[in-house]
């Protein structure tokens, strides 16, 4: 399930890079099949296209990019400790239908998925990934 916003959107090249993203639920380094991998979440970089509208416009992409692009992948690539942190991910459509969704609500409490998603995932022994040859674009209201 490809979890995002209605101000993201995708070139067609970007989408030519969908088989191999999909390819990382269930494969290992060499290509070769892998169960034991246990991807549920697979994260991409957003790219702000509404960047060049101004200083605020400017300032909003610098403010994503660090945090959707620099820090994600630092959480990834040092700690293993990616969750789940809003646009654009895509989840593993079986363990969505497993476990009752993205996102979670009560008579309590209402949980949206940029929050459950990546804790659900750890919670039942699942794992997230970090990819940087994918990217979806985004625009910013400026």
């Amino acid at each position: 399930i490809m979890v995002n916003d209605c101000n993201q959107g995708a070139d067609l090249e970007q989408w030519l890079f969908l088989p191999r993203m999909l390819n990382e639920f269930h494969t290992d380094n060499l290509g070769g099949h892998d169960p034991s991998k246990n991807i549920k979440v697979v994260g991409f970089r957003e790219n702000i296209f509404t960047e060049s509208d101004g200083i605020v416009a400017q300032s909003g992409a610098l403010n994503e990019f660090v945090f959707g692009t620099v820090i994600q992948r630092q959480l990834f690539t040092t700690l293993n400790a990616r969750l789940h942190y809003g646009h654009p991910d895509c989840f593993d459509f079986c363990f969505v239908l497993g476990q009752g969704g993205t996102s979670k609500c009560s008579k309590t409490v209402n949980v949206s998925e940029d929050i459950f998603g990546g804790i659900n995932v750890f919670s039942r022994g699942g794992a997230i990934s970090y990819v940087d040859y994918m990217q979806i674009d985004k625009g910013r209201d400026v």
